[in-house]
């Protein structure tokens, strides 16, 4: 680990600060904030470097924080940090400060989480507010075998295994909604 650490470090100072969610150990605490359109790409690029320049800068008592960041579907940016020296409180305050401005840059939503994302038959991912999932779900138009996006999802571990992209059935979806078998 301290090999780890120490060749982290070097990139930080050269201003290379693009680990890998894969080079980060398993238990790294991931933090999952979903855009309620799909980013362009001029969009996805102003978001990703933010993102980086904040990363490059991103210290909890001093100590700089391991970290990675990963957009995907131009929608989810994962970002996650080395749990073994984890970021402070006030440190995960600034990165939410950040996601908040960003949300405000680029006029729309990042951190609510009252809201679901499913795909759809398909395969288009979609966004509704957790009344409107209820009611697909009473209607039949979402199930058990849906595709869902657990954005409680917390360390690194989960989200390389793809737990946080799961069948409804295999998710907290399946206990707060009246999703049936299809």
């Amino acid at each position: 680990m301290r090999g780890f650490r120490r060749a982290f470090l070097q990139m930080k100072n050269e201003g290379e600060c693009r680990l890998k969610l894969s080079e980060l150990p398993e238990r790294s605490r991931a933090w999952i904030f979903a855009a309620n359109e799909r980013l362009s790409d001029e969009a996805s690029a102003k978001l990703l470097n933010r993102v980086d320049t904040f990363l490059a800068q991103w210290a909890s008592h001093g100590q700089p924080n391991v970290s990675a960041r990963e957009l995907r579907e131009n929608r989810f940016l994962i970002v996650a940090a080395d749990e073994s020296r984890s970021p402070s409180g006030c440190g995960i305050d600034k990165l939410f400060g950040l996601m908040k401005t960003l949300e405000n840059e680029l006029g729309m939503s990042l951190i609510d989480s009252s809201r679901i994302f499913y795909r759809e038959k398909d395969g288009a991912i979609a966004v509704a507010t957790r009344d409107a999932f209820r009611k697909l779900a009473e209607e039949g138009r979402v199930a058990l075998d849906t595709s869902v996006f657990d954005l409680s999802i917390s360390d690194v571990a989960d989200v390389l295994s793809g737990k946080w992209e799961t069948k409804a059935e295999n998710s907290w979806h399946s206990e707060a909604f009246p999703l049936k078998e299809m």
